[in-house]
């Protein structure tokens, strides 16, 4: 299971997400979306754990990988909130999961110290582009494809370095080729919303 896979896992850096190729020989792909005791905090990690848990007991949900292969060259792959490819623990770190049919996504980020905006919080900018990039994937996932039209963000309280929120977004309604989102990241327990944001999401034209 994810939670048996996530406890066993633990043992330093890239070298705990290479995979066991068919030939028998070490895979060079890492999976930056599963944590590290070098670069996620024991809360986040807790809480990557107890969702895995929650989340693979449910129909519907699925973890989201985000693999690079380290045989390439380090300028490769470097997505912007994936930009962490040596997994330094400064940028993002986060892991999410999908439900393609109920068009939702539910995860954990921790934001590293080269996020920093206010002393010992993310900056509005690093906030606002986990909004972009969950609800996004949302959309994405749900069988669209489409582009950020415009994105509206609240920051509701300051978001802590090195201390994980929950991140949530969902797929709200539909207009011609119009996609409308909504995300929100939050206390671990959802009691404070820190950071609320909506999303307008336009597909590709049909030929």
């Amino acid at each position: 299971s994810e939670v048996d896979c996530f406890s066993a896992s633990f043992v330093r850096r890239t070298s705990s997400h290479m995979a066991t190729g068919s030939d028998g020989e070490m895979s060079t792909e890492i999976d930056l979306a599963v944590p590290t005791e070098d670069t996620w905090s024991e809360d986040a990690r807790q809480v990557y754990a107890e969702l895995a848990k929650k989340l693979t007991e449910k129909d519907g949900w699925e973890r989201r990988p985000f693999l690079v292969d380290t045989s390439e060259p380090a300028d490769s792959h470097r997505g912007m909130t994936r930009c962490d490819r040596e997994q330094t623990g400064n940028f993002y770190n986060y892991a999410y999961w999908l439900n393609r049919h109920a068009q939702k996504l539910c995860g954990v980020v921790e934001f590293g110290q080269y996020l920093q905006g206010p002393p010992g919080c993310a900056h509005g900018g690093a906030t606002a582009s986990i909004a972009d990039a969950c609800m996004g994937s949302t959309v994405y996932y749900s069988g669209r494809r489409a582009v950020t039209a415009n994105l509206t963000v609240n920051y509701r309280n300051f978001v802590q370095l090195g201390r994980p929120y929950l991140i949530e977004s969902s797929v709200e309604r539909e207009d011609g080729r119009k996609v409308f989102a909504d995300f929100q990241l939050s206390t671990t327990d959802r009691s404070v919303a820190c950071v609320q944001a909506t999303g307008l999401f336009v597909t590709a034209r049909k030929n």
